[in-house]
């Protein structure tokens, strides 16, 4: 918890002993590894950063942020199917976690925007505000929302 609070408050060189200290007791926590990549990212040791993400899609293909990781790479890379197909598969999942739907609208509205899809980066970003402005209001949903549908295309609601 420390290091994903270091790696979020953009403490790369900290977030990366404290997961390489976590990763010495256990070895292969995937939450772990994803914390450890984004820290390497950070600190600009992309290739490190990518060989981990990679690694650790291989050894954990169905955890949740290292799909969002690879598809993220995906994204970067230009290789918008292979993006398209790990985010699809997790707008299947039933419940997601408020950091997981936030990660996801994220991944999308990447997605978008390197492909010159404004629409799509607005539709992300939309449904990420709303979804955590009911989230965060008094008397709002619980903090899982359910896949719905819409267009066609299943997209993330919350239960009433």
């Amino acid at each position: 918890e420390r290091a994903n609070h270091a790696v979020l408050s953009g403490e790369a060189a900290r977030a990366e002993a404290l997961c390489r200290e976590a990763l010495g007791r256990e070895p292969g926590a995937p939450d772990i590894k994803n914390n450890l990549a984004h820290a390497l990212s950070q600190l600009g040791r992309q290739e490190e950063a990518v060989r981990l993400t990679r690694e650790l899609h291989a050894a954990h293909p169905d955890y949740f942020f290292g799909r969002i990781a690879m598809a993220n790479l995906h994204t970067r890379a230009g290789r918008v199917e292979e993006a398209e197909s790990l985010l699809r598969s997790l707008l299947k999942l039933p419940r997601l976690h408020v950091t997981e739907f936030q990660a996801l609208c994220q991944a999308q509205a990447q997605l978008g925007r390197q492909t010159g899809n404004a629409e799509r980066v607005a539709q992300w970003q939309t449904l990420m505000e709303q979804g955590l402005g009911q989230i965060h209001r008094p008397g709002g949903p619980i903090a899982t929302p359910k896949v719905g549908g819409y267009a066609g295309r299943p997209l993330l609601r919350f239960p009433r």
